[in-house]
């Protein structure tokens, strides 16, 4: 399976200038508003195909798990009301939770669902239509993840879904895997993030990257917060508790080591983006709560060579960052499935 496909397509959509932005577009624009939301959309299903990637293959090293299906849910609720018009042309959203994209070698793809499914129910448990409120809160896709695992608590589920006014009916069985949500944000800013449950990676920073290695440990550093742990990390959290972060910070690209070898992404990945895009942000992405971009390449560069030796000895062997993992994070977990 080509799992690179949907990296190429959206990077290609992205360089011919689709911008993914989240304001009001002009009725006359409507098409190319459309077009940007259909490219957004390429781009979750390559973040859902590596991060469910990583969770599976690095299953053994996450003390917290879930079934995972490769499922990225949306509903109108989830866009900005100036974008809710495209969001209507490019995939016929409404209020309904309804699928946007899959990880093409998730369960739920193997199952026969596909993007643009209407979400009905989840072993008879109803899914919640969204109430509109305040644009992009997101609040009914996180509804709609939380029926997802609660259903999939015991490993399968059956999802009823619609499809062309038809109803469907379908078995899904799911794979173990580290607990983690991936979600791709309409944004500006160059800095991913993490807090326990979610990795969140903002569409400008996915247009800096230049290969799936280098994408894949854009998401294994955030992704190894998670696994470590790390609460989420404020402003004001890092402007008082510096040291703890930097470290914090350190131990997951450390981790992000292993997690993409556990994958059998390339971990040098990591190396090039940093050597290709530290030096053009300066001090941005530096100071007291993140080392500078030379000095995470010599951290890189170490963990790697030292993961090679050990595996040498051991192939089994486990990244000993993780005897640093907290216990505690405060992104609640999915909720426990009712009988």
């Amino acid at each position: 399976m080509d799992r690179t496909r949907p990296f190429l397509k959206g990077l290609s959509l992205l360089a011919a200038g689709f911008c993914l932005a989240g304001a009001a577009v002009p009725e006359d624009s409507a098409d190319q508003a459309a077009l940007e939301l259909e490219a957004a959309a390429e781009w979750d299903e390559f973040l859902e195909s590596v991060g469910h990637r990583l969770a599976l293959d690095n299953v053994r090293l996450c003390s917290r798990r879930v079934w995972r299906t490769g499922i990225v849910v949306h509903d109108l609720h989830r866009y900005a009301a100036g974008s809710r018009a495209a969001a209507i042309r490019a995939f016929g959203v409404g209020l309904r939770p309804s699928i946007l994209a899959l990880a093409p070698e998730g369960s739920a793809a193997q199952a026969g669902l596909r993007p643009g499914d209407i979400l009905l129910s989840a072993d008879g448990a109803a899914f919640a239509e969204s109430r509109i409120g305040r644009a992009g809160t997101g609040r009914g896709t996180t509804a709609a993840l939380d029926t997802l695992d609660a259903a999939f608590a015991d490993g399968a589920a059956v999802l009823e879904v619609e499809r062309g006014g038809t109803r469907l009916r379908l078995p899904v069985r799911a794979e173990q895997g580290c607990l983690s949500r991936f979600q791709l944000q309409t944004s500006t800013e160059t800095n991913a993030g993490a807090d326990g449950l979610w990795v969140r990676i903002p569409t400008a920073f996915a247009r800096t990257v230049r290969s799936t290695d280098e994408f894949a440990a854009l998401v294994a550093h955030e992704f190894a917060h998670n696994v470590l742990g790390h609460r989420g990390r404020s402003q004001i959290s890092q402007l008082f508790n510096a040291g703890t972060v930097r470290a914090q910070e350190i131990a997951a690209d450390r981790l992000s080591v292993w997690l993409l070898d556990g994958a059998s992404y390339d971990p040098r990945g990591a190396i090039a983006f940093w050597q290709r895009f530290g030096p053009s942000q300066g001090t941005i992405l530096a100071g007291p709560t993140h080392p500078g971009w030379r000095r995470r390449v010599a951290i890189l560069e170490a963990e790697i060579a030292e993961m090679r030796r050990l595996k040498a000895d051991d192939p089994e062997a486990i990244s000993p960052v993780l005897a640093l993992r907290s216990t505690e994070t405060s992104a609640p977990r999915p909720p426990a499935r009712r009988r």
